[in-house]
């Protein structure tokens, strides 16, 4: 069963883990003038192995991202796409997702960028125990994934869901690019939390939430339960003052930076509606076929085609269409007076 992400006990918890996880300093230094400029855009709709929701937006939010991108200069046969419909070695599986990131890291120099962009279902699983040296260990004992297309069921004797994309496998990977002075634009477009109590009211018949009940994993309900209910506020504050902590002791790792773009709080769902597509995707001209996108994706490809000088301004630009809405909010973290891809 789907279910949007809205539960007050996993405020606090975000995929902007992900990157404290290989925690950087946000420097402000400039970028050579030869410094390249790469993208890695996922999106997952399908799942081999699971009986939940196929998302529509996926397929077509990264085209829409590929244009908004190649209109700032990034050129295209440095875009490497992972969706369902590319050829195998491309589709949006955890070890192909890992493989080409580290290709991109290791073709990588100081001063370039990357887009690390992920599009689809995501959810949150009890963290392994015990939990691997030099990783992060979650006060409230839950991980954030994204789901692959070869993600599967609950695996009750390993805990662990097999093909699932953790946050820290994310972190250990951006960690390549940041430790070789490459600054990394993570950008996503997908739900962090399931919640199996409370649903949060729709915006609309026609919304479709990104986001999955644990339960819908195999995850067993009551050790659910049982770690929701042993989170707290004092953990939460404990949590963010160990991040902090870390944060200033592992700065040395390089000069490279993150910017995060997040779709949604920590306690808040991310949907995909319907659009007029030719505005911003390859639909042909006059012809404005009506198709699913991620909102938060729309909206960043929109304010990406006026040309915004900072992150700051583009994400001003973002929040502002969302005030009609009452919610989500998307959230933003790294050094926004960085100017964009430069």
């Amino acid at each position: 069963m789907q279910v949007p992400c809205r539960n007050p006990s996993f405020a606090g918890k975000t995929w902007r883990y992900c990157y404290l996880a290989c925690v950087v300093t946000f420097a402000t230094l400039a970028p050579p003038t030869n410094a390249a400029f790469r993208a890695v855009l996922v999106g997952v709709s399908q799942f081999d192995h699971l009986s939940i929701q196929r998302l529509e937006g996926p397929l077509n939010d990264v085209p829409v991202m590929m244009n908004a991108l190649r209109a700032l200069g990034v050129p295209s046969e440095n875009i490497t796409s992972l969706t369902d419909n590319a050829p195998p070695d491309r589709h949006p599986f955890r070890a192909n997702i890992l493989r080409v990131l580290r290709e991109q890291a290791q073709s990588s120099q100081s001063g370039d960028w990357v887009v690390v962009y992920f599009s689809g279902h995501g959810a949150q699983i009890p963290q392994n125990h015990p939990v691997p040296k030099g990783r992060w260990i979650e006060p409230d004992g839950l991980d954030e994934v994204f789901l692959t297309r070869d993600t599967k069921l609950w695996d009750k004797k390993a805990r662990r869901v097999e093909g699932a994309l953790l946050d820290d496998d994310i972190g250990v990977a951006f960690a390549e690019f940041t430790a070789k002075g490459v600054h990394v634009w993570a950008i996503f477009d997908t739900c962090h939390a399931g919640d199996m109590a409370r649903g949060t009211p729709r915006l609309g018949a026609d919304v479709i939430w990104r986001g999955i009940d644990p339960a819908a994993l195999g995850v067993p309900s009551n050790i659910i339960a049982r770690l929701t209910a042993a989170s707290s506020k004092p953990v939460r504050a404990a949590r963010s003052s160990a991040i902090s902590t870390r944060t200033q002791s592992r700065s040395s790792i390089g000069s490279g930076s993150i910017v995060a773009f997040y779709a949604a709080q920590p306690d808040e769902a991310a949907p995909e509606e319907w659009y007029e597509s030719n505005v911003l995707d390859d639909a042909p001209v006059g012809l404005k076929p009506r198709r699913r996108y991620g909102v938060f994706t729309w909206e960043l490809a929109s304010a990406l085609s006026k040309k915004p000088t900072t992150f700051a301004e583009l994400s001003r630009a973002i929040t502002q269409q969302y005030q009609t809405r009452p919610f989500p909010t998307p959230l933003y973290d790294g050094n926004l007076l960085r100017k964009v891809l430069q």
